[in-house]
């Protein structure tokens, strides 16, 4: 029933609204020469929602530089500003029911890197980040009633060896962050968000067809589970973290035959860091298969993958593939 009268749960003709707009702004601007490269560039989307205070308001503004110092070195910049305002988003399991919720997110990333041709065949590179998101929630017309704010700097090195069939990928890297949650009706609650990690990996080619992907990482994470309580659970906020220290091994083949045909398979695990740590200089994928997801914090998960990729001519690819994935999501509450 979706009248005006529908035994006491919100209508759909009580919420919805007579028209739904979203507007679309992309600016970028880029100048480059013989030894650097720069681009500004400002985005914006607005989406009216399909009912009252489902809005959405996204804005973001990056710029970016990178220079070579020399024949071997290169440095790299970059910033991000970005903003978002929403209504009561995401939606509950009765999309029409409205609360009057609303969330406002500022978020800063600042970035350098720089890195190093050692040799033909040896590469290092480091960089430094930091990052501070901020996010508040208040009541349609009101103040400003709790905020969170995530913050800390974030550390990584990588060095890479190429030498004959082999290609050698190893590093480490370190994010020290703190969460803090303010209340206007209590006082603020803090927790400690770290994720420490070191990887290695090792691909090798030239058994005929195959190309092998050998790796393992070693991963330490402290995460603010109970800061984070589940939505509508009326459970206050509290310090109760979660420790854990895994090895994650990675084993990945791919198989590319003359007529276009590519296997892939793959096999591996993943400790999930919190909210503070957003990128990484470790290898996204394994055997195509991405090892990065947007998982709760601590989440330990097992990833079996396999696909199949063909090309068709000189102009169509064709590909499929299937990741089944067993997660194991740690709990406060």
């Amino acid at each position: 029933d979706t009248g005006a009268t529908c035994g006491g749960v919100p209508c759909y003709t009580l919420s919805e609204i007579d028209d739904s707009n979203s507007d679309r702004v992309q600016l970028t601007v880029t100048t480059g020469g013989d030894r650097y490269a720069t681009a500004l560039s400002f985005s914006s989307f607005s989406d009216d929602g399909f009912r009252v205070n489902a809005d959405e308001e996204n804005r973001v503004l990056r710029g970016f530089v990178h220079m070579a110092l020399s024949d071997r070195d290169t440095l790299q910049v970059n910033a991000i500003r970005g903003s978002r305002e929403t209504g009561d988003r995401p939606f509950r399991q009765i999309l029409p029911a409205v609360t009057p919720e609303r969330f406002e997110t500022d978020e800063t990333n600042v970035a350098v890197g720089w890195h190093r041709k050692l040799s033909p065949g040896s590469d290092f590179a480091v960089s430094a980040t930091w990052n501070r998101t901020e996010q508040g929630a208040g009541f349609i017309g009101g103040p400003v009633l709790g905020e969170a704010t995530v913050e800390g700097p974030q550390l990584e090195a990588q060095w890479v060896k190429r030498r004959g069939r082999a290609t050698w990928i190893a590093g480490a890297g370190s994010f020290n962050g703190n969460v803090e949650l303010t209340s206007a009706s209590g006082p603020a609650v803090e927790g400690d968000d770290v994720f420490h990690n070191g990887y290695a990996y090792l691909k090798l080619r030239g058994s005929g067809p195959l190309e092998w992907t050998f790796g393992g990482s070693i991963e330490d994470a402290e995460i603010p589970v109970g800061l984070l309580a589940p939505r509508d659970s009326n459970i206050g906020s509290a310090d109760l973290p979660f420790d854990e220290t895994l090895f994650s091994p990675k084993v990945g083949l791919t198989a590319t035959f003359a007529r276009g045909t590519t296997l892939r398979a793959g096999v591996y695990r993943r400790l999930a860091p919190f909210l503070g740590r957003l990128q990484t200089l470790e290898p996204t994928q394994v055997s195509g298969f991405n090892q990065f997801f947007e998982d709760p914090g601590g989440s330990r998960s097992w990833n079996y993958g396999a696909g199949i990729d063909q090309r068709i001519g000189r102009r169509w690819f064709l590909g499929a593939s299937h990741l089944i994935r067993d997660v194991e999501v740690p709990e406060a509450y």
